[in-house]
């Protein structure tokens, strides 16, 4: 995501035709920026122009790139929301059916124990 951030930044300031600073680390690595470079600066852009073709083609890659990872990302996430909501509605219906299934053997004892009742009654009402 910082990548990506850094490389919006990069072509937005293109755009703004502000200035944008060529860095070069201890490993050799080019990058652009818009600020001052922290280790060396190889040189200064004032338009993106003056950025060699093959650099620009190999930074909108980058952007599609990361685009496409970000875009994979977030569809993994809402198929892993979708399946968590699957889950919890499945969970709920579980839930309702053993709330009813209890309720539909407290109704069977409570039967029961009235036609106990009956019974005994009827047995003390014979003598």
């Amino acid at each position: 995501m910082r990548q990506l951030l850094m490389i919006f930044a990069i072509f937005f300031a293109f755009q703004a035709h502000a200035e944008i600073f060529k860095c070069k680390n201890d490993n050799g690595k080019i990058t652009y920026q818009g600020t001052p470079c922290v280790s060396r600066t190889v040189g200064k852009i004032n338009k993106a122009s003056d950025v060699p073709i093959g650099e620009q083609i190999r930074a909108k890659d980058n952007i599609n790139s990361i685009i496409e990872t970000n875009r994979q990302h977030d569809e993994a996430i809402e198929l892993e929301r979708q399946h968590e909501e699957q889950q919890r509605e499945e969970n709920a219906r579980r839930q309702e059916d053993r709330a009813l299934e209890n309720r539909r053997v407290m109704a069977a004892e409570r039967q029961a124990a009235a036609a106990e009742r009956q019974a005994a009654a009827a047995e003390r009402y014979r003598h």
